[in-house]
């Protein structure tokens, strides 16, 4: 996950409208599942390609799929992006467009994209509808990139 930020944009897709207007501001987020009953989550917010927030903890739920522990790790990461962004914006720093959240599921991308009921612990229907409604709001933008490294 570490790297250049401006390559990741070269290899996936065109960077968002206000990137490099809000210094490449950007999240990762990830989180492990299967091997524990609560798996550990990461996310690492990203400035002007360093490091300015992160974190690893345990979750705070049971997930019941690798989704709802991917979601739960996502929501915890927009609430650190967000944290930065009012910084940002505290120190005269203008943050334009939405800031980019990159997470590696599918099915979280999709939760986020395409709304749905499904039958949820209400813990996970907070987490869920909290990053898409930071991505409705176009506060945060998520974005999906896969897993291995291009040929």
């Amino acid at each position: 996950m570490g790297g250049n930020s401006i390559s990741l944009w070269v290899l996936t897709q065109s960077p968002p409208l206000g990137f490099f207007d809000s210094l490449g501001l950007h999240t990762f987020t990830d989180s492990s599942w299967g091997r524990t009953p609560r798996p550990l989550f990461m996310f690492i917010v990203m400035l002007n390609n360093g490091v300015v927030s992160f974190g690893s903890k345990f979750l705070k739920i049971t997930p019941c799929s690798t989704t709802e522990a991917e979601t739960a790790g996502a929501s915890e990461g927009c609430k650190h992006t967000i944290f930065v962004r009012l910084l940002m914006e505290d120190s005269n720093h203008r943050v334009t467009g939405a800031t980019p959240i990159i997470v590696d599921n599918k099915g979280t991308y999709d939760q986020v994209v395409k709304p749905s009921s499904s039958a949820r612990t209400r813990y996970f229907e907070r987490a869920t509808n909290y990053v898409r409604q930071v991505v409705l709001d176009n506060v945060l933008s998520i974005f999906l990139v896969g897993t291995r490294e291009p040929t």
